[in-house]
């Protein structure tokens, strides 16, 4: 950790965020997970519940050899076939969607219409029926996805809140300005931060960072696995914080203030 001196404005300035992390867009997010959460599920509850239903169908079935059947199965990403069809027959219709999971390279399927003999009213077809186990596991694998943005709902509400709500406090407190400029250490993966450290009560917690899709930090150099961020911090210690080169995360700077501030920086760390 190194401390630089940096004439800072007069009137205090705030600390809005980490990065692209804020208390505001975590608690979005917290609202926008679990409600995406539940969409996920329900879709695999209704995915399950119709390749299941098309499962009991094949397995005792007669065919519809005069039925129209109208619709076309397309292939994403050589990994998901989505069928959309419409089966038509003695006048009546159905129309009949499903996924499965299809790694072939969008090859064509024949299909033929069939129908329950205990109740012939439920039709599908029977590709439908054939690929009912592929389509349960697909829907499985969706309340999968679901279960783990509970989970990411969890790490953000319990975990990364509260963390940088207290760096934020710390550095936002009353006795806090004007900032120290110093240092903080940031772990690197491939060529993107990952996150750092920080010293809250105490203990020393993992700081993720995100950088969101504009966002640079003040990047001094890097050394191997580690690099070396800009930061502010409490004037009487502190727990530091990293912040953006365009100082979007400072609040309090009019147009010119912040252009001076940034020229300034630029000026003493050569970058």
């Amino acid at each position: 950790m190194t401390d630089f001196t940096l004439n800072l404005p007069d009137k205090p300035l705030k600390m809005k965020g980490i990065f692209a992390n804020s208390p505001g867009r975590i608690l979005a997010a917290g609202i926008f997970l679990p409600l995406f959460a539940v969409g996920l599920f329900l879709w695999a509850a209704y995915l399950g519940k119709a390749a299941y239903t098309d499962y009991q169908i094949g397995q005792d079935h007669r065919v519809l050899f005069n039925a129209d059947i109208d619709g076309k199965c397309k292939n994403h990403y050589y990994l998901v076939t989505h069928c959309d069809t419409t089966i038509r027959d003695g006048g009546q219709s159905w129309e009949k969607s499903f996924l499965f999971f299809d790694f072939s390279m969008g090859k064509d399927f024949s299909v033929v219409a069939i129908a329950s003999n205990s109740d012939p009213s439920q039709v599908t077809l029977d590709l439908a029926a054939e690929k009912a186990v592929n389509r349960m596991i697909v829907a499985v694998v969706i309340a999968i996805l679901g279960i783990v943005f509970l989970y990411l709902t969890g790490q953000a509400l319990f975990v990364s809140l509260p963390r940088i709500r207290a760096l934020l406090r710390g550095l936002n407190g009353r006795d806090a300005y004007p900032w120290r400029l110093t240092t903080v250490d940031a772990a690197v993966k491939g060529e993107s931060l990952t996150h750092f450290f920080a010293d809250i009560n105490g203990t020393e917690c993992k700081i993720t960072i995100n950088l969101g899709k504009k966002m640079e930090p003040w990047l001094l150099d890097v050394s191997g696995d580690t690099a070396r961020l800009l930061a502010f911090a409490p004037r009487d210690g502190g727990a530091a914080v990293p912040f953006d080169r365009k100082l979007k995360t400072i609040g309090g700077l009019n147009k010119s203030e912040r252009q001076a501030l940034i020229a300034e920086l630029e000026r003493m760390t050569g970058n």
